[in-house]
């Protein structure tokens, strides 16, 4: 990862030894995102064609890799193919943290400058909204926090957590 000495990796995961992913940023505005892939001989980089930095990773052991990031972004790369998938909500949105089971079973978490957290669930097909509880913490202005991380033991045990000490 030599060649990315100005790069800030953010996240770094993966299934075994020879399956290693690391996503981050390079500095300044509007520069690609930085995604390598390690295969047990040598890193290689991934090309996203997209301008927003990269937050999280996940891979899974069939191979597929969801990684969020910047402009609401989540990308689901399988066999090196890179496909942005479509996330509901405000372009301006970062996708902090994404966590799941299997593949067509994903969960991503994130929000706006700090605030208007959101939790979103793919199904193998399309992500949709999960609400948010009414009693969360709320900044001075009234605002709910973001969410940053995601992690679970199954499908129907997952945890979140954010800014303001939330825990969900």
């Amino acid at each position: 990862a030599a060649q990315h000495e100005n790069a800030s990796f953010l996240s770094v995961s993966g299934t075994s030894w020879d399956n290693v992913w690391a996503v981050g940023a390079q500095p300044g505005v509007l520069n690609s995102p930085v995604v390598i892939h390690w295969n047990g001989d040598d890193w290689n980089e991934i090309e996203t064609n997209q301008l927003h930095p990269m937050w999280w990773v996940h891979p899974f052991e069939d191979g597929t890799t969801f990684i969020g990031g910047g402009g609401a972004t989540v990308l689901k790369i399988t066999d090196e193919d890179v496909e942005r998938t479509p996330t509901p909500r405000f372009f301006g949105n970062t996708v902090y943290g994404v966590w799941g089971t299997a593949p067509d079973d994903v969960w991503a978490v994130g929000g706006f400058a700090g605030r208007d957290g959101f939790v979103w669930r793919y199904n193998g097909s399309s992500w949709m909204e999960i609400p948010l509880p009414e009693n969360l913490p709320r900044s001075h202005d009234g605002e709910i926090p973001a969410l940053f991380k995601a992690w679970g033991r199954s499908q129907d045990d997952v945890w979140f957590c954010g800014g303001l000490g939330t825990v969900l």
